[in-house]
């Protein structure tokens, strides 16, 4: 390598050394041509996204922008720490419980007075730090408001129910209140409409312990699930020629029960039907999520918006674990999203039973695997070790991070400041001083670390595996992820993976 070579690729290095606060501060930041990594809109400077949630050590301030709770000067404090670890990015939230309180109109949403100017007054602290923002609408306390759960929940109220509140009219009310507010703002990276998704979803609709997880038993749940299970055969006949049923009209219609037979290896009820109800869980988030994310886009134009996800993508369920699909695989948002998310998150306990090459080469298939559909970013949006060793939280999650490059576009950790006195999980102690891992966290993006050094591209795959829906959403036997895991050496890594489209996705229900 020549002087001339030697001198550019240094100044390559320090460019990337300082992404995290070279990226001009008034651009908005756009998905680059290359499908995988961000950029600036107008100067088309790398961004990396490096972050974590805002999360401080008391449940309050998951209420972050409460007019009894946001704290200017504590916030401002709390944005220097990250400043100070190469932070860039970091996600707030606005619990839906507490900023769309009760009552709301019929359809056009009443936003709880302070909750936008306090987070527009975030967003201003934020800059000033050079960190951007996700903001998200959590799920936290939904169980608590009536309108969502007479609107027709994840449903909305038509073709239920003709009059009254429809939770989906205020949600798209909400968002196009939101996206008007935000949309020239710079600092805001994107939108998200959860937190972390799930159907059904505890915060939502909580699933009493006597009763079987896995299933939406409230009467808006029950009217759309029989609709939509006549509507997909085409008339209840075909149905009851589907399930090897003798249901005389649509009210019969059963809800799907997942009790397994370990002796016979099967689910109690038809493969078919159990297949059916995984597609009409998935088919209820989708058309959840896609008039609040059409309403964002037609109101802000100029921001990203994304879905937050769980840690089970296709291909990670396991023998008689029907009941555990999430409710939407990440490949079926790809429609509507412009990056994708996966979280993963793990407990020292699980070390005494796996190694720690294992557990981080789960979390690299399974970000693999939430990328079955398209090309398209890939952010671990939330990661962490829950662990009393300091060092060993420190030393796992590196070990994340490097083992992740080329499998994602950025990272983000799940837990800012320690919520136990002495806990090391955090980023940072309740001083604010960085434990640990908030130390190799700084380190790792500094100039010299590894977002400085290594190539972040995304690895090419070796080997394609195609999934099918009745094998990994109706599971029998381990997914296909598990067996990958398991059998290593058998395969050629990286491996990507296909994953059927839900060909029910945009059934339409006559009123």
């Amino acid at each position: 390598m020549g002087l001339r070579d030697l001198v550019l690729a240094s100044v390559a290095m320090a460019l990337l050394a300082g992404m995290a606060q070279a990226a001009p501060d008034d651009e908005f930041i756009r998905v680059a041509p290359d499908h995988w990594t961000f950029q600036t809109a107008k100067s088309h400077q790398r961004f990396v996204p490096w972050g974590t949630n805002f999360v401080l050590y008391d449940n309050k301030y998951l209420n972050m922008f409460g007019p009894q709770v946001y704290d200017h000067a504590l916030y401002d404090r709390v944005l220097a720490a990250m400043e100070s670890l190469h932070i860039n990015l970091v996600k707030a939230f606005l619990p839906i419980a507490d900023v769309l309180p009760d009552p709301q109109g019929p359809s056009e949403a009443r936003i709880a007075p302070g909750y936008l100017d306090n987070a527009e007054d975030f967003l201003a602290l934020a800059r000033a730090h050079h960190v951007r923002v996700v903001l998200s609408l959590a799920e936290w306390g939904g169980n608590g408001i009536k309108w969502w759960h007479e609107g027709g929940e994840y449903f909305g109220r038509n073709p239920w129910k003709a009059e009254g509140v429809d939770s989906l009219a205020v949600l798209r009310s909400f968002w196009t209140q939101v996206g008007a507010r935000f949309r020239d703002n710079p600092t805001l990276f994107s939108y998200e409409p959860c937190v972390e998704w799930s159907l059904p979803n505890d915060n939502l609709t909580w699933t009493p312990p006597d009763q079987q997880f896995g299933r939406v038993t409230t009467e808006p749940a029950l009217w759309y699930w029989r609709h939509w299970a006549v509507a997909r055969h085409g008339s209840l006949e075909a149905l009851n020629k589907a399930w090897g049923t003798t249901y005389k009209s649509v009210d019969d219609v059963a809800l799907v029960d997942y009790s397994y037979d370990w002796k016979a290896h099967r689910y109690l009820d038809p493969p078919a039907k159990v297949l059916d109800y995984q597609d009409f869980r998935e088919w209820a988030s989708y058309n959840y999520f896609k008039p609040q994310i059409q309403a964002l886009r037609r109101a802000d134009p100029n921001h990203m918006v994304a879905i937050a996800n769980h840690m089970r993508p296709p291909g990670a369920l396991w023998e008689d674990a029907a009941r555990y699909f999430i409710g939407l695989s990440e490949p079926e948002e790809t429609d509507l999203v412009d990056y994708m998310t996966h979280h993963d998150n793990h407990d020292a306990k699980e070390l005494k039973d796996t190694d720690l090459t294992s557990l981080v080469r789960g979390i690299a298939v399974r970000l693999r695997a939430s990328s079955a559909r398209k090309p398209m970013p890939m952010i671990l949006e939330e990661f962490s070790l829950v662990g009393s060793d300091p060092m060993q939280v420190a030393d796992v999650c590196a070990a994340m991070v490097r083992g992740t490059v080329g499998d994602c576009s950025g990272w983000m950790v799940w837990y800012f400041e320690a919520w136990e006195a002495g806990n090391p999980t955090g980023l940072v102690y309740r001083n604010l001083r960085p434990t640990a891992w908030g130390r190799a966290f700084r380190d790792l993006a500094a100039p010299g670390g590894l977002l400085a050094t290594a190539d972040l591209s995304r690895r090419p795959a070796r080997q394609v595996i195609s999934l099918d829906r009745t094998a990994e959403l109706v599971p029998m036997r381990l997914g296909t992820l598990g067996e990958v895991l398991a059998h290593w050496d058998q395969y050629r890594h990286p491996v990507d993976y296909r994953w059927p489209r839900n060909e029910w996705l945009e059934l339409r229900l006559n009123p």
